[in-house]
């Protein structure tokens, strides 16, 4: 498979993550202006995190995802026993840019498990969830990252694989007014890398690994990217 059929792929295993997660939200860019008030705190959470996943795209019936479910079965199990520990750190990362910048930031200890939130209904460019309640633990605005999908992905027609399976990574990124629940910044994107020949070595499947840790590692650094890059005119004026 080709990179141009990668970035085919990316696109609809994005669109296809996000719409089953709901509504989806269109980019929110960052006002300059985030940047001059540094004196409400930041807060910087994860929402809970699950394991990897084979996602198998393409025409399947229910027969052919069994056999396909099945045959992935060894190696989905070498990637849940692999501990990705680069996700973790993004909250500490972006906050220790921020406290760089003038920001007072507090990484928060648990993850933000939306399930949990009421739902709010507040337009265009407002969260789907009710996050004010998360202002009592001293924080003015949460910087949310969540992690739809990470593992590999592959593309079938029936039981028939066309082609080696990639590494992906679909990841989503919030800044959250908690006085109104307005969205300041948000962020959505896919990130693809191939599995280098030979990716079928039961029982390590070492080249599946190397690639989702390594697609795991680039995908969580642009999302730190994503937001710490102030327009140029602030750089300019600090």
């Amino acid at each position: 498979m080709n990179f141009r059929s990668l970035a085919g792929l990316s696109l609809a295993a994005l669109t296809i993550l996000l719409t089953a997660c709901g509504t989806i939200q269109k980019p929110v860019e960052l006002k300059p202006a985030f940047w001059e008030q540094r004196q409400a705190v930041v807060g910087l959470a994860l929402a809970p995190v699950g394991k990897p996943t084979a996602q198998m795209l393409g025409n399947q019936g229910l027969l052919d995802i069994a056999i396909n479910t099945a045959n992935a079965k060894a190696m989905v199990e070498r990637m849940e026993s692999t501990e990705f520990k680069r996700l973790a750190a993004i909250p500490a990362n972006i906050g220790g840019h921020l406290k760089d910048r003038g920001f007072t930031v507090k990484v928060l200890e648990q993850p933000v498990d939306q399930a949990s939130l009421a739902d709010f209904s507040g337009g265009e460019n407002f969260t789907r969830k009710d996050f004010r309640s998360l202002a009592s633990q001293g924080i003015d605005r949460l910087l949310l990252i969540e992690v739809v999908q990470y593992g590999t992905t592959r593309s079938y027609y029936g039981f028939i694989p066309l082609g080696a399976p990639s590494a992906n990574m679909v990841l989503k990124g919030s800044l959250i007014d908690l006085k109104t629940n307005e969205l300041l910044w948000y962020q959505a994107y896919t990130t693809m890398r191939p599995v280098a020949d030979p990716w079928d070595q039961a029982p390590e499947y070492a080249n599946v690994i190397g690639a989702v840790t390594a697609n795991v590692d680039a995908g969580s650094a642009q999302m730190e990217r994503a937001l710490l890059a102030p327009p140029a005119a602030v750089q300019a004026a600090r």
